[in-house]
């Protein structure tokens, strides 16, 4: 068996069984409507009272009413659409703190002065200490989400959940992980396997080290977005390392119970880009600024291991993966100039029923997917536009999954619990 280079999106947990224990199903139109509730804040003016926000329900709604829709991108999420989601909303709160300070003429350094501010003015009022303080607790609603799922999953993993627990732990499988999403459910399939991080004597944390992960023989798993248990560093000694790491490097630790007590209790001074404009450091990347804050440990190495996995692999499986990151997607693209007909793509993904009952597929291929999924289906297909994939795919909604004509992607449209019944015949197309 190669080495096989897998992404893991936001559609890989969501067929877990959320009801029956009670918790919030992770899906984008969820988590935005809990992010969106009102914010309990500190008043800076007087630290002893408190304070309810409003501002990202107002951010909310007014995306909601300009920003542009195309009808057909409507993605339909427990059977309501959405389009406006929280991380376009993390994205305009990042941008407001980046800007305020010049809006209000208090900034005078340079390194944190956007050089487009003076050009545009706010549409709305907003307090940029508040921001601060949204952020954070933006945040954590987020964890909080991603933590009560991922408990979930270590007890279930061998019962209500072990078709995910069993197509990971796959014996004489080597994955190459990426997980964009912040859990720990893959850690929690896979007995031996490295993600670079290696215990510090006297320490509550760990520790990135490169060469571990490089040089594995074994599998890894790649936190490309953060993960829940990552949290910047707490030596006893605050002086210990500080030649040899980045002040916004990430560490391991043990729990995310540990890690949230430290977002509540720590203040960090926020970085900023090329342009001048300041984001909030965090130990996962959410927001559209992801190529601004993948340059520091481990983020930054996990994103090199993604090229050199490309590369090396000619084996790629993409599960739950909405093709939003663009600087992926480029890399995604390179199978076929790297790999040409050895090339052997897996595609799980969740597709919305209804559209393709009443429009068929060749409707939907041309008219309800992402442009930047539908460019990779159609580079890996060597189809030049998306009429000719219906007969290309030899597409079918009955089917159980589709087979390009030069026979390097599969593609499965109902989930990933329905496509783990036909592991075997993933590994068998893999090995073809």
């Amino acid at each position: 068996m190669n080495r096989i280079t897998t992404i893991i999106g936001a559609g890989a947990p969501l067929d877990f069984d959320y009801e029956s224990v009670k918790i919030m199903r992770p899906s984008t139109y969820n988590i935005t409507k809990e992010i969106i509730n009102n914010y309990d804040l500190i008043d800076v003016e007087n630290i002893n009272k408190t304070k309810t926000s409003d501002l990202v329900k107002e951010i909310y709604d007014c995306l909601e009413k300009q920003y542009p829709v195309i009808e057909n991108w409507k993605e339909e999420d427990d059977n309501k659409e959405t389009i406006i989601n929280f991380e376009m909303i993390f994205h305009v709160l990042e941008s407001l703190y980046a800007y305020g300070s010049v809006w209000s003429k208090t900034c005078k350094n340079p390194s944190i002065y956007p050089i487009f501010a003076p050009f545009i003015k706010p549409s709305i009022i907003f307090d940029k200490n508040d921001i601060r303080q949204i952020l954070d607790i933006f945040t954590i609603r987020i964890m909080d989400i991603i933590n009560s799922y991922n408990k979930y999953f270590a007890k279930e993993k061998e019962n209500k959940e072990k078709w995910y627990y069993k197509f990971f732990s796959r014996k004489k499988v080597i994955w190459d992980i990426f997980n964009l999403n912040y859990d720990t459910t893959i850690e929690t399939c896979i007995n031996n396997y490295k993600d670079g991080f290696e215990r510090l004597d006297d320490e509550n944390f760990m520790k990135f080290n490169p060469k571990i992960l490089w040089d594995s023989e074994t599998s890894t798993i790649n936190h490309l977005h953060g993960c829940i248990n990552y949290y910047f560093d707490s030596y006893k000694d605050i002086n210990k390392d500080i030649f040899n790491s980045g002040f916004y490097d990430l560490y391991k630790y043990n729990s995310y119970d540990k890690v949230r007590g430290m977002i509540l209790g720590r203040g960090r001074s926020y970085p900023s880009n090329q342009t001048g404009e300041s984001y909030y450091p965090s130990p996962i990347i959410t927001g559209l600024r992801k190529t601004d804050k993948v340059t520091n440990f481990p983020l930054g190495f996990y994103y090199g291991n993604l090229l050199k996995s490309i590369i090396n692999n000619n084996v790629l499986v993409i599960i739950g993966y909405s093709f939003g990151d663009l600087y992926i997607n480029s890399l995604l693209e390179k199978m076929n100039t790297l790999h040409g007909d050895s090339a052997r793509i897996v595609i799980i993904d969740f597709w919305n029923k209804n559209k393709i009952k009443k429009q068929g597929l060749e409707h939907y291929f041309g008219y309800c997917l992402p442009n930047e999924e539908l460019r990779f289906i159609l580079k890996i297909s060597n189809e030049k536009n998306a009429s000719g994939l219906n007969k290309n795919l030899n597409c079918s909604s009955n089917k159980a999954y589709m087979m390009s004509n030069n026979n390097k992607l599969m593609l499965f449209i109902n989930g990933f619990k329905k496509a783990s019944k036909y592991a075997n015949k993933i590994f068998d197309f893999m090995n073809s």
